[in-house]
C-alpha cells in the first residue's frame, strides 16, 4: 500500500472513531442532563367535586371536568363524556385516554359500570380496566398507574372507606398497591394526622418522576410535617418521603376565578416533553454505538 493510500485509510478510520466518540458523548450528555435535572411535570390536570360550576379564566368548568390548569383546556368535558360524579382520574401516557372511577353506577360508551370500577375511556370506547369486585368492593377515590402495561402494571388507589383486599384490611387514609394478584400498603403514603377521619381520606394522587407524592384530601384539617397549618381540601400537597416533609404544590383557593374554593377530587399530570426528548436522544445514541460495536465483532 502506498503512503497516500495508507494516509487516506488512516484519516477515514480517525474520522469514524471521532464520530463514534461524538455520538457516545452526546448520548452521555443527554442522559446526564436527564438525571441531573429536577423532575418536571407539565399539564397539571385536575377535577373538583361539587354541585355547581366554577369559572377558570372566564371559562365555565363543571364538577367532573378534567381541566389542564396550565393551558386552560379541557382534557375531558364531563357533560359530553360522562356523569359529573367522578371520584378519581388518571391520564394515561398516550395523552388521549383516561382512567376514571365514579361514586355511583354509570353508563359510558354504551357500557354499564358499577361505582368503584376503574374504567378506561378514550372519548369513544370504554372498558373496565379494574372492576370494583376485583379490588375488594371499595369506593375508589384516587388512582395512579405504574407501568402502563396490563401484563406488568400496578394500580395505586385509595378508597372513601375501609375495605378488605387479598386478605388484608385497608383504611381511607392509606394508598394501596394492587398488581392483579396481590395487595400491599404503599410505603410512601403521606402520614396524615389530626382532623376528622374524612380529612385523612386521600381523594387524589399522582406520583412525580422523582417519587414524590402529590395528593389531596376529602376535607380540611389533616396535618403533615413541614406544614405550619393543616391542609385544605382545595390544595394539592407534595409529600417528599425521603425528607419526611410536605409542601403546598397547588393552592386551590387561588385556582378558580373569584373568591371561591373547590374540593379538588382528581389530579393527574402530563410528562414534560423535554424530558422524553432527552431520554430518547440518550437511548438512541447508546443504541447506535451498540450497533456499530456489534457490526465490527
Amino acid at each position: 500500500m502506498s503512503y497516500r493510500s495508507w494516509r487516506r485509510t488512516s484519516n477515514r478510520s480517525t474520522a469514524r472513531r471521532a464520530l463514534r466518540l461524538g455520538t457516545l458523548a452526546l448520548a452521555g450528555f443527554a442522559m446526564l442532563c436527564l438525571l441531573s435535572t429536577s423532575p418536571a411535570e407539565a399539564g397539571r390536570v385536575v377535577s373538583f367535586k361539587g354541585t355547581s360550576s366554577l369559572a377558570f379564566g372566564g371559562t365555565s368548568v363543571e364538577p367532573g371536568d378534567l381541566l389542564d390548569v396550565d393551558t386552560g383546556t379541557f382534557v375531558f368535558d364531563e357533560y359530553s363524556s360522562w356523569p359529573p360524579d367522578i371520584d378519581a382520574g388518571h391520564l394515561l401516557g398516550d395523552g388521549t385516554s383516561v382512567l376514571v372511577s365514579t361514586a355511583t353506577n354509570m353508563t359510558l360508551g354504551g357500557n354499564f359500570f358499577l361505582g368503584g370500577d376503574v374504567v378506561e375511556w378514550d372519548g369513544t370506547t370504554s372498558s373496565a380496566r379494574y372492576t370494583r369486585t376485583e379490588l375488594g368492593n371499595p369506593n375508589v377515590d384516587a388512582v395512579y398507574l405504574f407501568n402502563e402495561d396490563l401484563a406488568n402494571e400496578t394500580l395505586l388507589f385509595s378508597s372513601t372507606g375501609n375495605f378488605t383486599l387479598d386478605g388484608q384490611n385497608f383504611s381511607a387514609d392509606q394508598l394501596v398497591l394492587w398488581d392483579g394478584s396481590s395487595a400491599s400498603a404503599f410505603a410512601d403514603t403521606p402520614p396524615l394526622t389530626g382532623g376528622v377521619a374524612l380529612a385523612r381520606d386521600i381523594d387524589a394522587v399522582h406520583i412525580l418522576s422523582n417519587g414524590d407524592v402529590v395528593f389531596s384530601t376529602a376535607a380540611d384539617g389533616a396535618s403533615l410535617p413541614g406544614l405550619a397549618d393543616p391542609i385544605l381540601a382545595a390544595d394539592l400537597v407534595r409529600w417528599d418521603p425521603n425528607a419526611g416533609a410536605a409542601s403546598i404544590y397547588l393552592e386551590g383557593t387561588d385556582l378558580f376565578d373569584g373568591p371561591t374554593t373547590a374540593n379538588l377530587d382528581a389530579a393527574t399530570f402530563i410528562p414534560e416533553p423535554g424530558t422524553a426528548a432527552l431520554l430518547g436522544a440518550g437511548l438512541l445514541g447508546l443504541a447506535a454505538h451498540g450497533r456499530r460495536r456489534r457490526a465490527r465483532s
